[in-house]
């Protein structure tokens, strides 16, 4: 399961030798959407769960990959495929 916290990302970002506020400035300059910055700044704060396509785009931003696998998200209202359901 990909479950990622903010403690993870500035780990990644201390291993390229980055800071908090380096990930934030490349990202605007990229032109990535406010919104998405500032999701990106409180996931540095430990705040949220960013999700996969954030992840990945921050990941290939850094040069760095933070985590291997991804889990994909359960639809509402069915089981996910590992659980079996019992009728009885």
């Amino acid at each position: 399961m990909r479950r990622l916290n903010g403690e993870l990302l500035r780990a990644a970002l201390k291993a390229r030798g980055w800071k908090n506020e380096d990930l934030v400035s490349e990202l605007k300059a990229k032109r990535y959407h406010v919104g998405g910055v500032h999701i990106v700044q409180k996931w540095l704060k430990g705040k949220n769960q960013p999700s996969a396509e954030r992840i990945e785009l921050i990941e290939a931003t850094i040069g760095f990959v933070i985590c291997d696998k991804l889990k994909p998200r359960r639809q509402l209202g069915k089981p996910a495929p590992t659980e079996q359901v019992v009728f009885a």
